[in-house]
């Protein structure tokens, strides 16, 4: 199956299992930062019998630094399977919210960026083979409970839990990347999952090699958790406005 297939699987049945409220694009701000120029001065000497000194002034071009793109609009989501906690964000030009999710329009792996919230009931033991190993008992309450089941199921996969603040809540940041070598052909309903949240929906992944970011966040009690998912192929570019969107995430409880 292709990416852009099931990506856009992906979408359509997360807007058929979630049900996400409308997002508010109506405050707009504006950012701006400026390129810097630098100036290199080179001083030559010719030699033979005679000694020269020659300065030759060189302006170079600006370093290739992404420009982040002004936000343009701002987006309001939920994290899937809690009712109370809301996240708004501000999105740069050509991000929009689908399906309670904050995307890039493009489908390409080079800019294909997704940004979103959740809870997380249980993980699975297994995530190709999932059906059925759900976690016995169910993975605990706290932010540390579920940085540990994700370092136990994802093994290498997982990058160590890092404390971490998030518009001012406390919590853990992992890195979870999905094997390059597996088959999502031979997995269960050719998924391969994560987790499910306390609504009923899934995670599940696109691609061999995906990268999901997540921060485990404890807000005001309740465990939320912001991610972001993206391919190694992304771009600087996208990936500095994806930092940018990160970011600017306001939390109300």
């Amino acid at each position: 199956m292709s990416l852009n297939t099931r990506l856009k699987n992906h979408l359509r049945e997360a807007g058929d299992r979630l049900s996400v409220p409308p997002p508010d694009l109506e405050r707009v701000v504006s950012r701006g930062r400026r390129s810097r120029m630098t100036k290199i001065v080179i001083s030559g000497v010719a030699a033979a019998s005679l000694v020269f000194g020659v300065a030759v002034l060189i302006q170079t071009q600006p370093a290739r630094v992404p420009v982040v793109g002004q936000p343009t609009s701002t987006a309001e989501i939920r994290p899937w399977g809690a009712p109370g906690a809301q996240l708004t964000m501000l999105l740069p030009d050509g991000w929009s919210i689908e399906d309670g999710l904050i995307r890039q329009a493009s489908e390409d792996p080079e800019s294909f960026v997704m940004v979103g919230s959740s809870t997380v009931a249980n993980i699975f033991g297994d995530r190709c083979q999932w059906v059925g190993t759900e976690m016995d008992p169910p993975v605990g309450p706290t932010v540390d409970d579920l940085a540990t089941a994700f370092g136990s199921v994802w093994g290498a996969g997982a990058t160590a839990p890092v404390d971490v603040v998030l518009d001012g809540f406390t919590g853990k940041h992992m890195v979870l990347t999905v094997p390059t070598d597996v088959d999502f052909a031979d997995c269960d309903e050719e998924h391969f999952q994560a987790w499910m949240d306390n609504g009923g929906g899934y995670r599940w992944y696109q691609g061999p090699g995906q990268i999901e970011e997540v921060w485990i966040l404890d807000v005001d009690g309740e465990r939320i958790l912001v991610r972001t998912s993206y391919f190694p192929e992304l771009s600087a570019q996208a990936r500095a406005e994806q930092q940018q969107v990160i970011d600017s995430i306001d939390i109300q409880p």
